[in-house]
């Protein structure tokens, strides 16, 4: 018998205004213009990118040399890079 996966949680108003305002705090720091994303380029932190689903985000971390964190507007996800 399959099993269902758990239902994701809503964002509750407080934690969505959170992850914005971490979002407009890392996009005001950028100096450079955005870059489209692809996995098989290259970032580095603070890269502006621009994701064709998420919007605009900032690298905040190169978590593994192919993995990174990008901040966007409606949070923080790991992306892959260097591919």
């Amino acid at each position: 018998m399959a099993t269902k996966a758990a239902p994701k949680k809503k964002k509750t108003k407080k934690r969505q205004e959170k992850e914005h305002g971490k979002w407009i705090d890392r996009i005001s720091e950028v100096t450079e213009d955005s870059r489209p994303y692809s996995m098989k380029e290259t970032f580095a932190a603070n890269d502006l990118v621009d994701h064709p689903k998420f919007g605009a985000g900032v690298v905040a971390e190169l978590l593994t040399d192919t993995t990174m964190k990008v901040v966007f507007s409606d949070g923080e996800r790991v992306l892959v890079y260097n591919k």
